[in-house]
């Protein structure tokens, strides 16, 4: 984490939204593993009476409305997913609930040369119809 629950303090932030980031450097078959270390984190450290996990909007409003500090779970880049829709899945059943396609690199969804490795009902998937129905 590059803030703490000092600095979310100090500038009344009420809502963040917290990102696993896996570095390309990562091989391939470790990405998905390095995710799942990065929200047992979260839900180890971050997730308290203070800072509540937000799934969905109705969590999003109750935060917002009682004053609470929540947190939405993140991840970047769509290289992580080392081309599973079922790790996709299992990120949304862990709290998951965003990513974005890209980082620096491109990958089996998405690359500057508009290149890719997955079908097209896969990319619809991935691109956020499943993610989008849980929030």
């Amino acid at each position: 984490m590059q803030t703490g629950f000092t600095v979310l303090e100090k500038g009344n932030v009420d809502i963040q939204v917290l990102a696993c980031f896996v570095p390309s450097q990562v091989p391939f078959g470790r990405r998905f593993h390095t995710v799942l270390e990065m929200i047992d984190i979260f839900y180890q450290e971050v997730v308290s009476d203070q800072f509540r996990p937000i799934f969905t909007k109705a969590d999003l409003a109750e935060c917002v409305l009682k004053g609470q500090k929540g947190a939405i779970l993140f991840v970047e880049g769509a290289h992580a997913l080392e081309e599973s829709l079922v790790q996709l899945r299992t990120w949304l059943r862990l709290g998951v609930r965003g990513k974005t396609l890209t980082w620096n690199h491109g990958n089996a969804l998405a690359s500057r040369d508009h290149s890719r490795n997955l079908t097209d009902e896969q990319i619809r998937a991935l691109i956020g119809q499943k993610m989008a129905r849980s929030a």
